[in-house]
């Protein structure tokens, strides 16, 4: 990973220069942490990995190849070698299959001859990545060597490899001139080559129907008749279905059931996958065809031990002194939820602690708040001395306190309620561990672009790292962002409605629930899908939620989804959701979950409870226009 690391300055590049697709397998493999749902990719069956954008379903695909294991050096790579059960061809996603193809067709040639084509490319890109594992298994001297992957390492005589290129060639249609694994590969680049150039539109007679799946099962059944292992099993990974045209992959699914047992299928895929959910009657089916495992954490906390795991190996990466608390680099947060207090044995409620200041702070400034501590009977000196009962009640309301004090300056005089706020163009009530920790939601292209500066920094002697660097940092990350998220083609529904727009209105109504005139010890921070959101609205949802900027916090019970497929509902409908934390420094919000709103109300779609349009955080302060603090230029 260290040759995406020398990108990390670079803006133009953003999130991209951590994308694991440019790196290598033996790249990926030096900085791999392995969160839980790793081990359930290892097993044996067929699984549908679904993440959103940047979640590390590269990475996690990657990290079944040979190569990339032989190289992996962490205290748990043993275990998952011995684990390993079958040889991955690990298949990237190619633009070749889709837009070069329809590209070259024209646009008068019919659908199913550019189909044709299109799989015609999809088996020769297929073929090349079958013969890159296959030279790994037979060449790689780490792989060959290794004391766990060596039931993996193939070995083949010059001429049983003569042999078996001959064999492929001939059931693959290759004109190989060389009967070498080499002289293969040279024979598929040149049908590349001619599909490429080709016009379809302009051939005459009946498309050809060019199947993938022989391909594969010629590759792997001559493959283990050679090196005499007929049980061998082989996994196809396929990456990025989001990008692929449909009707690959609905072949890509319908496989899983019609393949040989030898072959295993692990496919990548966005979260929001109605082609999953809205299965055809006798398509394969979770549980019983394939495993569904998804990335992401709902909930914050079961994020941490993955993102403690990333920072230590990065850490060693840059050979800095170890550590035995992230706060030793990054310090404490305001939402570390009490760490820090119990790890010293003193109370933050106590007088002078950092709860107990705020609480003071605000109660002067915030008139409503000061009433709420009245009528819930919560007296200031004796916070510390509360029963168990009511010291979880102030705790409940204690980080809606901390952003409110933050951006609350005072209330005018008079009888009626009238806040002021900071114009604040800093985010240092968002940094700190277990903060920093949270906006990320264990997401590693965006962990990575958090901490990989503030690493260094460590590194240098910052320790732990001052709270100006991690604020501007955290504001850059944002900004790259919000940015990447401006220039993605499918995150528009059309020239009105971006997911930006979605995130906008969510994010205005939960800023007025958070720093509004009344106190809400419990504000609305998440939403359910109602009936009454629009179709378009629904869309920009889906897309929000695979580009990761919304998050799934709870799943319909078994009998609920059982109702709601009867109803031809899609899947989002009466689902729990929240704004991804990246935008809680933003619109001013607390790392809470909060209570649910019908979205339709949220959005004022809503007939009865209609809302007022959307309007612009006091101040103006959006971080997109903070470009005094924004600077790209890496600290020294």
């Amino acid at each position: 990973m260290t040759n995406a690391h020398e990108h990390a300055g670079d803006s133009s590049r953003g999130f991209e220069a951590f994308n694991a697709r440019f790196l290598t397998p033996e790249q990926v493999a030096r900085t791999f942490v392995a969160p839980t749902q790793y081990w359930d990719l290892l097993s044996s069956g067929h699984s549908v990995l679904r993440g959103p954008r940047g979640s590390g379903k590269t990475t996690l695909l990657k990290m079944l190849q040979p190569i990339a294991l032989a190289a992996w050096q962490a205290p748990e790579a043993p275990r998952a070698c011995e684990l390993l059960d079958f040889t991955a061809i690990f298949v990237p996603a190619d633009i070749l299959w889709s837009e070069q193809i329809t590209t070259a067709a024209g646009l008068q040639a019919d659908a199913q001859r550019v189909a044709a084509f299109r799989h015609q490319a999809f088996r020769a890109h297929l073929a090349l990545s079958f013969l890159d594992t296959l030279s790994q298994c037979a060449r790689s001297e780490t792989v060959r060597s290794h004391p766990t992957l060596k039931h993996l390492a193939i070995t083949l005589t010059p001429a049983e490899e003569a042999e078996l290129v001959r064999s492929l060639a001939e059931v693959w249609g290759a004109d190989v001139r060389v009967p070498s694994i080499f002289g293969l590969r040279a024979a598929l680049h040149r049908e590349m080559a001619s599909i490429i150039h080709r016009e379809p539109s302009k051939t005459t007679g009946a498309p050809i129907a060019f199947s993938w799946i022989p391909v594969i099962e010629s590759a792997v059944d001559l493959t283990n008749t050679m090196i005499g292992q007929p049980q061998r099993k082989w996994a196809l990974l396929l990456d990025e279905l989001e990008i692929t045209p449909a009707d690959l992959r609905d072949s890509f699914f319908a496989a899983q059931r019609s393949t040989a047992a030898r072959l295993v299928f692990k496919l990548a895929y966005f979260p929001h996958a109605e082609l999953i959910e809205n299965k055809p009657a006798g398509g394969p089916q979770e549980r019983d065809d394939f495993n569904a495992i998804r990335l992401g954490y709902p909930n914050k906390e079961a994020a941490y031990p993955f993102c403690r795991a990333l920072l230590n190996r990065l850490i060693e990466e840059v050979d800095a002194p170890p550590i035995d608390r992230p706060e030793e680099v990054l310090g404490e947060g305001l939402f570390d939820g009490g760490r820090s207090s119990r790890r010293v044995g003193a109370s933050s409620y106590a007088p002078g602690g950092r709860a107990y200041k705020a609480i003071q702070s605000l109660q002067k400034k915030d008139q409503s708040f000061a009433r709420y501590l009245r009528e819930h009977k919560i007296a200031l000196d004796e916070l510390a001395s509360l029963s168990e009962s009511r010291q979880a009640e102030v705790r409940k309301i204690t980080p809606v306190v901390y952003v409110r004090d933050d951006y609350i300056k005072t209330n005018t005089l008079g009888q009626h309620q009238q806040l002021e706020y900071r114009s604040r163009k800093t985010l240092d009530s968002y940094v700190g561990a277990y903060s920093i920790f949270a906006i990320s939601e264990g997401n590693p292209r965006i962990l990575i672009n958090l901490l990989h500066p503030l690493v260094r920094a460590y590194k240098h002697g910052e320790q732990p790292v001052d709270r100006g660097k991690q604020a501007r940092h955290l504001a850059q990350t944002i900004n790259r962002f919000r940015r990447t998220l401006a220039g993605i083609p499918y995150a528009q529904i059309d020239d009105n409605l971006h997911v930006i727009d979605l995130v906008n209105e969510i994010g205005y109504f939960f800023f007025d629930q958070v720093q509004g005139p009344k106190f809400e010890p419990e504000p609305t921070l998440s939403f359910v899908v109602d009936h009454r959101v629009t179709e378009k609205q629904k869309e920009a949802l889906g897309r929000a939620i695979n580009l990761g900027v919304v998050v799934q916090v709870e799943d319909l019970r078994p009998e609920e989804a059982l109702t709601a497929s009867a109803a031809g509902e899609t899947q989002l409908f009466r689902k729990r959701f929240r704004l991804a934390y990246m935008f809680a420094p933003e619109f001013r919000l607390p790392l809470l979950l909060g209570r649910p709103a019908r979205l339709s109300h949220i959005l004022g779609s809503d007939a009865v409870e209609g809302v007022p349009a959307p309007k612009q955080i006091a101040g103006g302060d959006q971080l997109d226009l903070w470009q005094d603090l924004v600077s790209e230029e890496p600290d020294s």
